[in-house]
């Protein structure tokens, strides 16, 4: 089922596409009030993204999600859980594959969602990273959509799982010896 919840954003399982339809009236209200976790809002303007770009992905803020551009057409792509989009990649990869450090390698200069911290975000300037937090007295998510802290009832946190990056760890030292 579709849902549009801006003029020119559709949001269908996880993509994203530049035109206009109709929805149903009561997913509106919540639609606005950003209560459908699925949907958030894009980072897809009126202009097409793709445009005078190849076919191939490429990154957006949310590093949770990727642009994917298919013969002049956007959609926005989810990675799996416990992953997210590297530029230097190409894809989706797992949380411990780069850490702080690394992580603007291959990235343009802008702010980040940072994968590891909500209430943080990641600032690229050239190939440096920079940890910078929403707030140290209120409890505030980045929203990469809007590039501003949030509370957190307007933009759910969502983090990279710790447990699937300890169990990398193991996976990794259990190979090794």
């Amino acid at each position: 089922k579709n849902v549009t919840c801006f003029i020119r954003f559709i949001f269908d399982r996880g993509e994203i596409q530049t035109q206009s339809q109709n929805m149903n009236f009561g997913l509106v209200f919540l639609c606005l009030l950003g209560l459908i976790a699925s949907v958030a809002p894009s980072p897809i303007k009126d202009e097409n993204p793709c445009d005078g770009k190849a076919d191939g992905v490429y990154e957006i803020r949310d590093v949770f999600r990727f642009l994917r551009c298919r013969k002049g057409k956007a959609s926005l792509r989810n990675c799996k859980d416990g992953r997210y989009f590297s530029p230097v990649a190409g894809r989706c990869i797992r949380g411990k594959k780069v850490d702080l450090t690394t992580f603007c390698k291959g990235r343009g200069e802008s702010n980040f969602r940072n994968p590891w911290d909500c209430h943080n975000y990641i600032t690229c300037h050239g190939a440096q990273s920079f940890d910078r937090e929403c707030d140290v007295h209120v409890e505030l998510n980045y929203d990469p959509y809007h590039d501003r802290c949030e509370k957190p009832a307007l933009f759910p946190c969502k983090e990279l799982n710790p447990k699937d990056i300890m169990a990398e760890i193991i996976e990794a030292e259990l190979i090794v010896f």
